[in-house]
């Protein structure tokens, strides 16, 4: 499904990352719920089109400037249009082709600053998140 993965987050297993398909587009994923024995990991998955400030976040993806414009790129992140898809993926490892899409949503609110809480409170909080965390 992916032909790139360009980590932003990693902590024992990645957190968040920029993930181009083989057609071009760009998504970010960013853990949402993992099994007990951590084997298991389901990420959400919302392509970069949807962000307002889609314009700032590949700015900052092709230049690699992560680190100097990292509260820019979590304001931008947490600015997604009303109108969007996402999906979550159940995989072992994002960086294999091991990935099984198991929910499609349309038009979720995220704009609720869940892209920019601190591992491991974001996978406490979308354990709440109606049915996104409840696949384990």
């Amino acid at each position: 499904m992916f032909k790139e993965i360009i980590i932003y987050n990693w902590y024992d297993n990645i957190i968040s990352a920029f993930c181009k398909s083989d057609g071009g587009e760009i998504y970010y994923c960013n853990l949402v719920a993992m099994g007990d024995d951590q084997a298991e990991k389901i990420y959400a998955c919302i392509e970069l089109k949807y962000f307002v400030r889609a314009d700032i976040i590949l700015n900052i993806i092709e230049n690699n400037t992560y680190l100097e414009n990292e509260e820019v790129l979590h304001e931008a992140l947490n600015r997604v249009r009303p109108n969007n898809e996402s999906f979550l993926i159940k995989t072992d490892n994002l960086q294999t082709s091991n990935l099984k899409i198991v929910k499609y949503k349309n038009d979720f609110n995220w704009n609720h600053n869940f892209f920019s809480i601190d591992y491991p409170t974001g996978l406490e909080i979308s354990a709440k998140l109606d049915d996104w965390g409840r696949y384990f």
